[in-house]
C-alpha cells in the first residue's frame, strides 16, 4: 500500500511524457498488479489515477492503449461499475483535459 502513492506519482508525470511505447505499457501492466493486489483498498487512489488512466486508453500506441483497457475492464467488471467510476472521477478528468489544454496553448 505505501507504494502505491510512489507509483502513481511516477505513472502522472512519466506516461505524458515519456515517448518510448514498451515504457508506457510497462506502466499500465504495472497499474494493473496493483489495481489488482490492493482490489477495494484502490478506491481511495482512483480519483488521483483514473483522469491518467483514461489518457492511457487512447493511447496512440495500440499495445498500450490494449492494456489500459483491458486493466480497466478486469477492475471494474460491469458497464454500471464503469460508468459509475466516470461519473466519480469526472471532475478530476476535466481538470486534466482543461490543464493539458492549457498547457498545450503555451507550448510554441
Amino acid at each position: 500500500r505505501d507504494v502505491c502513492g510512489t507509483f502513481l506519482n511516477l505513472y502522472q508525470t512519466m506516461w505524458p511524457q515519456e515517448s518510448e511505447p514498451r515504457v508506457r505499457e510497462g506502466l499500465q501492466r504495472c497499474l494493473d498488479v496493483l489495481v489488482t493486489s490492493l482490489q477495494r483498498d484502490f478506491a481511495k487512489h482512483l480519483r488521483r489515477a483514473f483522469p491518467t488512466w483514461l489518457c492511457c486508453m487512447f493511447d496512440t500506441h495500440t499495445e498500450v492503449a490494449q492494456a489500459a483497457r483491458k486493466a480497466f475492464a478486469a477492475s471494474f467488471t460491469t458497464d454500471d461499475k464503469r460508468r459509475g467510476v466516470f461519473r466519480h472521477c469526472q471532475a478530476e478528468c476535466l481538470e486534466l483535459f482543461a490543464s493539458t489544454l492549457k498547457h498545450s496553448e503555451q507550448t510554441p
